[in-house]
């Protein structure tokens, strides 16, 4: 931890804790690769689009909050792999991935993603983020806002999210949050 200093150790073991807790997710329908590569990019986008006013814990949770974003996704689909296979399947009949959770689960990743963060004690200032970040931008929190412009960015460079492949140019250009 002296050596390469507390923030890095934390960014290692949360990188950790999430590939090795979530080893099944391909029965789920996910694309644990491109899962992997759009949450450890929309971390450090994060870091770098957090606005430097931020209060200091705000900026101490940002790497973890893009990290996290989505773990209620993930939550779901070790949760109920099935289930969440026809998310997936559902999404790319067409259905937008937030519908498709509710119909099979009652609820979305975000609603979910809050939850688990609750049961697993993460961090309170990263729970807005998880919560909202489908939500318009006017109303985020900057580090919810954060979380949210970084996620549109790394869709745009082509990195899928591990359920929706990767968008051409062309349909990465008209994204929304809601996408």
């Amino acid at each position: 931890i002296i050596r390469i200093g507390p923030k890095e150790t934390l960014q290692i073991v949360g990188a950790a804790v999430l590939n090795s807790t979530f080893e099944e997710l391909e029965l789920a329908g996910l694309n644990v690769e491109d899962l992997w590569q759009y949450v450890v990019a929309t971390g450090l986008l994060t870091e770098y689009l957090l606005e430097p006013d931020a209060a200091r814990d705000v900026r101490a949770a940002a790497y973890s909050a893009g990290l996290l974003h989505d773990i209620g996704r993930l939550a779901m689909a070790a949760e109920d792999p099935e289930a969440y296979g026809r998310v997936v399947s559902s999404y790319r009949s067409g259905t937008s991935v937030l519908e498709a959770e509710r119909r099979e689960f009652g609820a979305h990743h975000t609603v979910r993603g809050v939850e688990a963060a609750e049961a697993w004690g993460v961090a309170r200032p990263l729970h807005g983020a998880i919560l909202n970040h489908h939500d318009p931008l006017e109303h985020l929190s900057p580090l919810a806002l954060a979380v949210t412009r970084a996620t549109q960015i790394v869709w745009r460079m082509g990195i899928g999210d591990g359920v929706r492949v990767p968008a051409s140019d062309e349909e990465r250009e008209g994204l929304t949050a809601e996408d």
